[in-house]
């Protein structure tokens, strides 16, 4: 496992040997991030003193988990969006885009074989013939298989790993994506009149409005952000500070 500084040799290093170096098209992030309504809201509310206060947010049936992928060139690959138990009865196709992936798990979480399918399905045909590609992950276990490795040699991907304890800081995601795209869920839900305060978002009805939010949150210029924020691209060291670097030191030590 790499701490956060030899991660950056690593990196400059793979794409100075790929010639990556002015090839942002070809330099991919991906993750999930999931939805329970477990997620706490950052808006700030404001009452008058010795008045009661509540959030609205969104309380999702069961759970969902969002797998994204974006890359270094501000393009974001097609959702997958993976239910627990059992894809939604009713059409929750609605309102979404035709190519969006979908699967599901008894948890609700990505697994091995969920991602590999995403692999063949969503990676693959975006890439098109650019190759060589770099796609870059965290070390969760349902990343990595035997399978998966075969298929990246086999189709010229090469990949790294994030450091333990960084991705909120390396991780382009982590950084800049997935935190504003759960506010302005939480904010379409409230103004769109889909939640009180008990109310739940039914599987069927979840996708269209993430659909919504991630048009009127996700840019070309915000992915190409959230790469120069996490120092991915391009390759900046310096995004993390020396205070931090003592940190993550103390972490994986």
């Amino acid at each position: 496992m790499y701490c956060g500084l030899k991660y950056f040799k690593l990196l400059v290093d793979t794409v100075d040997t790929l010639g990556l170096t002015n090839k942002p098209n070809q330099i991919f992030n991906c993750d999930e991030s999931g939805f329970s309504g477990k997620e706490k809201s950052k808006e700030k509310v404001f009452t008058l003193k010795g008045s009661h206060s509540y959030q609205q947010k969104v309380l999702v049936h069961g759970h969902i988990t969002l797998h994204m992928c974006i890359a270094a060139d501000g393009h974001v690959l097609l959702s997958f969006l993976i239910f627990d138990g059992c894809l939604p009865h009713r059409s929750f196709k609605d309102g979404v885009p035709d190519n969006w992936l979908y699967g599901s798990s008894e948890s609700g979480y990505m697994d091995t074989e969920l991602f590999e399918n995403w692999f063949d399905k969503v990676l693959i045909p975006f890439c098109g013939t650019r190759r060589p590609v770099l796609l870059i992950f965290d070390n969760h276990d349902s990343h990595i298989s035997i399978d998966l490795i075969e298929k990246v040699k086999a189709n010229n991907i090469h990949i790294i790993g994030l450091p333990p304890h960084t991705t909120h800081l390396l991780q382009p995601l982590d950084v800049a994506i997935f935190g504003p795209l759960k506010e302005k869920v939480n904010q379409l839900s409230v103004t769109l009149g889909n939640l009180n305060k008990c109310a739940t978002i039914g599987k069927a009805k979840f996708p269209a409005l993430l659909s919504t939010a991630i048009d009127q949150i996700i840019s070309l210029a915000r992915v190409k952000e959230s790469f120069r924020k996490s120092g991915m691209y391009p390759v900046d060291r310096s995004i993390i500070p020396n205070s931090l670097k003592r940190q993550i030191k103390k972490l994986q030590m």
